[in-house]
């Protein structure tokens, strides 16, 4: 009997034991579930959504870039890219040998994605024209795909490659006005959702719990530009640059009445469609970009200063020492000529150094700079391009004698290609200096329309009589002057020229290399168009009035020339309609 107690006894144990560890097990099991569906119920609900639905992109199309009278500039169309699952392909060698013709790869660049040991996607070749992909999709290789994506165009090839810029593979603008619009060109993407099965296979099944949203897409952008224009900019500073092989050469044309950028060139250039071709220095649009000493045509700018604020008239004179000056103590200034007594409409025809250094004396540092801000130099003109230089110019308080003896023959201060023609447009229009703009306006699909951006208070630098004075003297330049070259029959170009010395490794300014400039507008009687021209040491010659002025001039003829025409078929269009 004692036998059997134990047994009972043991077989109790037992039995409790048991079921402790069920109920132990019972209740790890309702924890965990309230783990799952209480506490962490949001992670595992986002778990199965993955797992039921794929969400699937939407792409926005990137919006057209057009000239300011709708020609198109550039615009994406459907390519086709190539990618490999690797665990897929069969004799990759082979596929990698019949591959490479079509993607305008070597074998040895192929294999290596074919194989890959780790991966499951390989892009081969990206943004492959229709005939291409054709070609590549007859093959019917195993673990070869195709993905159709979009390509960027630019139908006019290089023409204002540096206004426009381009972008990655991706259609992220990096370059010119696909970077600095970028976020307005791309729109916003959309997506939806689809459900798929257990073997992840995508399934048209309508839900009304699937969400939707619709790509938005990008803006078209109008520039300023005028293609025509820019053509005709580009054609002749290049022939310059032919002429006078240059480290670089930029140019810029303007509307004086409005600033609005009408062309703008950088030389060497690229062609945007193949933009990786190119060194990247080609890239660098030296309009904006880079910022020079560009010597006497800054003089103009000290003159009518000093013409506001009634501390000159043209007839006033000063000695100008017979070439050599010892302007103040250190400091001895050269004219190219020997000059005795000139007047101030004399100075800047002969383009004196020593007497547009006696005219800024008289204004002295404090009330010199003042003018020169107002004109926006040492200052971003924000017209929207990337990388764009501040160019260098001190403020009034840290000027020097040596400063206020510079700056009025162009040295001291750094100004762009840009920025100097903006502040031209001063002196051939009504004194007002109105920022450089780049784009007209921004068409959103819908129809809604941005127009360019006005300050609402344009700030007067020089008052009209000041304006009339400095026309007639830039014009009597062209005429008698410096710049003769830019002197045509057809068209009556006023400006200055501009001959500026670099610097050379040592610091010191260089007997061999400078900077090359004209700066000019036309009709001198009634100016409409403002043109610089820059060419960084050129070869053969150097003085602006021979490298850069006749090619200035010949673009400034033309335009006014094209212009006048167009006014005279409107007329008798107009004529014959009555």
């Amino acid at each position: 009997m004692a036998i059997a107690h134990d047994y009972v006894v043991a077989v109790s144990r037992r039995a409790k034991i048991a079921a402790f560890c069920v109920s132990g097990g019972f209740l790890v099991l309702l924890l965990r579930l309230f783990y799952i569906q209480g506490i962490n119920h949001p992670y595992y609900q986002e778990k199965a959504l993955q797992q039921h639905w794929a969400k699937v992109p939407l792409p926005a199309q990137r919006g057209e870039i057009r000239d300011r009278h709708g020609l198109l500039l550039a615009v994406s169309q459907e390519s086709y890219s190539f990618y490999a699952d690797p665990k897929e392909v069969k004799d990759a060698a082979r596929v990698a040998q019949q591959l490479s013709p079509m993607f305008a790869m070597t074998e040895q660049e192929l294999l290596p994605r074919l194989t890959h040991p780790a991966r499951r996607f390989v892009w081969l070749k990206r943004q492959l024209p229709r005939d291409k992909a054709e070609a590549v999709k007859k093959l019917k290789f195993a673990g070869i795909y195709e993905r159709k994506e979009p390509r960027r165009i630019y139908p006019h090839g290089k023409l204002a490659s540096h206004v426009l810029g381009f972008v990655s593979v991706d259609q992220e603008g990096l370059e010119g006005i696909e970077a600095g619009f970028n976020t307005e060109l791309s729109g916003q993407d959309g997506f939806l959702w689809n459900l798929k099965d257990g073997r992840l296979s995508r399934l048209g099944i309508y839900s009304p719990e699937a969400p939707e949203v619709k790509p938005r897409d990008g803006a078209t952008v109008y520039l300023t530009i005028v293609a025509r224009l820019q053509y005709v900019l580009e054609t002749e500073l290049q022939k310059a640059l032919d002429e006078y092989p240059s480290l670089g050469a930029a140019g810029v044309l303007l509307d004086v009445a409005s600033g609005e950028i009408l062309a703008m060139a950088s030389l060497p250039d690229f062609d945007p469609n193949d933009f990786l071709r190119y060194d990247r220095n080609t890239w660098r649009n030296r309009a904006v970009s880079n910022a020079y000493e560009q010597g006497s045509v800054m003089k103009p700018f000290i003159i009518a200063a000093a013409l506001a604020e009634k501390l000159v008239t043209p007839d006033t004179t000063f000695f100008c020492h017979h070439g050599a000056c010892r302007i103040i103590p250190g400091r001895v200034l050269h004219d190219s000529h020997p000059y005795g007594t000139l007047t101030v409409e004399e100075i800047i025809i002969k383009s004196s150094n020593i007497g547009t250094a006696l005219v800024g004396m008289e204004l002295g540092s404090e009330r010199l700079c003042r003018y020169l801000e107002h004109l926006g130099f040492g200052r971003k003109t924000n017209i929207g391009l990337p990388g764009e230089a501040t160019g260098l110019m001190k403020p009034a308080e840290r000027w020097s004698n040596f400063t206020l003896t510079s700056v009025p023959m162009g040295h001291e201060i750094c100004l762009t290609p840009l920025q100097m023609a903006a502040a031209y447009t001063t002196l051939a229009g009504d004194g007002i200096y109105r920022p450089p703009s780049i784009v007209k306006k921004l068409h959103y699909p819908g129809g809604k329309v941005l127009y360019r951006y006005q300050p609402p208070e344009l700030r007067r630098i020089y008052p009209a009589d000041t304006v009339a004075k400095m026309q007639k003297m830039l014009r009597l330049v062209v005429a008698s002057g410096t710049a003769q070259k830019a002197n045509l029959k057809m068209v009556a170009v006023a400006g200055k020229t501009g001959t500026a010395q670099k610097l050379d490794e040592h610091g010191q300014y260089s007997h061999t290399k400078y900077i090359s400039v004209f700066a000019g507008f036309a009709p001198a009687e009634n100016p409409q168009y403002c043109c610089l021209l820059m060419l960084d040491e050129p070869q053969g010659a150097y003085y602006g009035g021979t490298v850069a002025a006749p090619a200035a001039g010949r673009i400034l003829q033309q335009i006014c020339l094209h212009q006048a025409l167009l006014e005279e078929y409107e007329r008798n269009s107009v004529a014959k309609s009555h």
